[in-house]
């Protein structure tokens, strides 16, 4: 099993003392929670899971084969400060997590998962792990939140004849979002003044 300790310590605090912030050098803090979670670490984000309430920001890890105490085989870990908790089992029952993001306060990941009613992405209730509508068809590596819309970005079809997927969640529906037709790969996305900015490969990239 691989460790994730290296992929922890990058999300660690960069830090450098106030007092002489203007000058100060930049240095890793080391310790904290990564010493307790293995597996393989593939995104990560912040999530607060009762909004303005009393409960901290939690930092969360998704991945594949995550373990941390006595939760084994995860796919997604949260942290919140003291201990890894797990949000599962799952989402889905084969495949990883590759992406999370938090639409409307929801703690939303997707990736390769399947199974167990999910297909590629899903939403944690605070209980469990629920589908958007009939999930989507193929594999996700981008999540952004455009418009009130929760995006989702992946493809279909290998190289060299790949076609990007763009699906945008309402709440109630998915519907399709025309990719550029320049790209193959999409591999991230972002809102930005109003526009859907979208990076990946094209034809001609290796």
């Amino acid at each position: 099993m691989r460790s994730i300790h290296d992929f922890l310590v990058l999300i660690l605090a960069l830090t450098c003392s106030l007092r002489v912030a203007a000058q100060c050098p930049l240095e890793w803090v080391s310790g904290g929670p990564q010493r307790d979670l293995t597996g393989l670490g593939r995104c990560s984000t912040l999530w607060d899971p009762d909004g303005a309430g009393p409960l901290p920001q939690r930092l969360v890890i998704g991945g594949a084969l995550l373990a941390a105490a006595d939760a084994q085989d995860q796919r997604v870990m949260t942290w919140d400060g003291a201990q890894w908790e797990a949000l599962g089992p799952g989402p889905g029952t084969s495949g990883s997590v590759r992406v999370l993001a938090v639409w409307n306060g929801s703690l939303v990941a997707a990736g390769d998962f399947y199974g167990g009613g999910l297909s590629h992405i899903a939403r944690w209730d605070g209980s469990s792990w629920q589908p958007l509508g009939p999930g989507l068809t193929t594999g996700i590596f981008a999540l952004t939140v455009w418009n009130g819309n929760l995006v989702a970005a992946g493809w279909t079809g290998t190289v060299p004849t790949a076609t990007a997927y763009l699906r945008a969640w309402n709440g109630t529906a998915w519907s399709t979002i025309p990719g550029p037709q320049t790209l193959q790969r999409p591999l991230s996305l972002a809102s930005y003044q109003g526009f859907l900015c979208v990076g990946g490969y094209g034809a001609n990239d290796v």
